[in-house]
């Protein structure tokens, strides 16, 4: 069978006029023979009958774009044995090329013939299976190993230390976590070494989902914590060590900031305040000389890897 197709003028060679035929020939296959022409303006149905006649076509065409993106597209169809005349519009996406565009309104006219899937056929030739992009699965647990360290709030709390932290996701964005660590300083009112050691769990908040593959990520991290805290102090004229150490309980709340480095570890910053349920007035030799406060300014630094 003889198929005419009217397009308008200069587009009888665009590319998505060219993908219409091909994809209209491949679904009828060898019973259509398809014939394009050009008109300088949009055909009445009288044009299209007397060219469907004159040319001796089964069926005649046209198709008409609209719109400066070229996004909606009307098919008008004569089908000569029957007499019916068939409209169908589409409408198509900015992301779609010329080619595609051209390619459904091909089989949407193959379609609109009587016997004929509207489904595109399987294009000949070995079959291509795209595979789905790869992602990482979710991570569940992360280990930081910090450096860490503090400054006290009027008071001799300032020192430095380190600590091992694991945490678990509960959600995207939420995780529990436990920590282990301590600091070790000097009170020299005292002429004392300090140490503050904390075993603490709580949890972890990000901004953003926190995922091995973003780049960047900011959250909050708060901790219910016990303290064990000691003091040794040896002077000229003391004969041997005196240490002293108690328990406290206590709290910390602490910004933190993540970029990640390489694979799945990620460089960890840390700022916020921790709280003893309590402060230590230092004695020595029966005269107060120092105080180790309740409230101290806390620092954190170093690598985070995702399990």
């Amino acid at each position: 069978m003889l198929f005419t197709l009217l397009v308008a003028a200069g587009e009888a060679d665009a590319p998505a006029t060219q993908a219409m035929v091909q994809a209209l020939t491949e679904a009828l296959g060898g019973e259509l023979v398809a014939s394009v022409q050009e008109s300088a303006r949009p055909p009445s149905d009288e044009e299209l009958l007397a060219l469907e006649l004159s040319s001796g076509s089964g069926a005649v065409a046209t198709v008409r774009w609209s719109g400066e993106l070229r996004l909606q597209a009307q098919v008008r169809l004569h089908l000569r044995a029957s007499g019916r005349w068939i409209e169908r519009g589409l409408a198509f996406a900015t992301t779609d090329a010329p080619r595609e565009r051209g390619r459904t309104l091909g089989f949407a006219l193959a379609s609109m013939f009587p016997g004929h899937d509207p489904a595109p056929p399987r294009p000949a030739g070995p079959a291509v299976v795209q595979s789905p992009p790869i992602t990482p699965p979710p991570w569940r647990l992360a280990l930081d190993a910090l450096v860490m360290g503090s400054l006290g709030v009027n008071g001799d709390a300032d020192g430095l230390g380190g600590c091992f932290a694991v945490r678990h996701a509960l959600w995207k964005s939420l995780a529990v976590r436990a920590e282990l660590g301590g600091r070790t300083g000097v009170v020299q009112a005292a002429q004392a070494t300090s140490l503050s050691a904390r075993v603490a769990a709580g949890l972890a908040w990000t901004v953003f989902d926190d995922v091995p593959t973003r780049r960047a990520n900011v959250g909050l991290r708060g901790d219910l914590a016990l303290f064990y805290e000691s003091l040794g102090h040896l002077s000229p004229d003391d004969v041997d060590r005196d240490s002293r150490g108690r328990f406290l309980p206590g709290a910390d709340l602490v910004l933190e900031g993540s970029l990640r480095v390489l694979g799945q570890a990620a460089l960890v910053l840390g700022a916020g305040a921790e709280l003893a349920f309590g402060h230590t007035d230092v004695y020595v030799h029966q005269r107060q000389v120092a105080v180790v406060p309740a409230l101290r300014l806390v620092t954190s630094l170093g690598l985070r890897h995702y399990f």
